[in-house]
Parts: C-alpha cells; sequence; structure tokens
C-alpha cells in the first residue's frame, strides 16, 4: 500500500497535483497480530474521514468524496 501511495502521489505531483495527506487502515477483523482489530477506521466505518474533516476544517456540504463504488444520497 505505501509503495503504490508514493507512486501515485508523485504521480500527481508531476501534473502539480499535491495531496495534503492520507489516510488508511491496515486493520482487518482476520488480520494476523497486531492488525487483527475490527475497527472504527475500517470501510464502511468512518472514523478516518471524522479526522480528516477536524484536522482540515472540511466543510462536508461543500466537498466530494471519490470512492470505489457509486453512491447517490438521496435524502
Amino acid at each position: 500500500y505505501l509503495k503504490l501511495e508514493k507512486y501515485i502521489e508523485n504521480d500527481l505531483l508531476k501534473k502539480n497535483i499535491k495531496i495534503e495527506k492520507t489516510y488508511f487502515c491496515p486493520h482487518h477483523p482476520k488480520g494476523i497480530g497486531k492488525y487483527r482489530v475490527d475497527c472504527e477506521c475500517r470501510k464502511p466505518k468512518t472514523r478516518n474521514f471524522l479526522k480528516a474533516i477536524e484536522e482540515y476544517d472540511i466543510d462536508i456540504n461543500e466537498s466530494y468524496m471519490i470512492g470505489d463504488r457509486i453512491w447517490f444520497d438521496t435524502c
């Protein structure tokens, strides 16, 4: 993951796009050793989103989230 993250950041930087910070969850309920954790930062839970919102004072009503699935809020 960390190699891929660095590759993506460097590739985007060549296009003048700077990633300020990334968040990831190393845990899995069936993981090995210290990674065997049922935590609040693993999808679909929201701890990493909440950390970013707080750290960067993100206005969620004026923001977009890009993920690996299409989902529409119909509320």
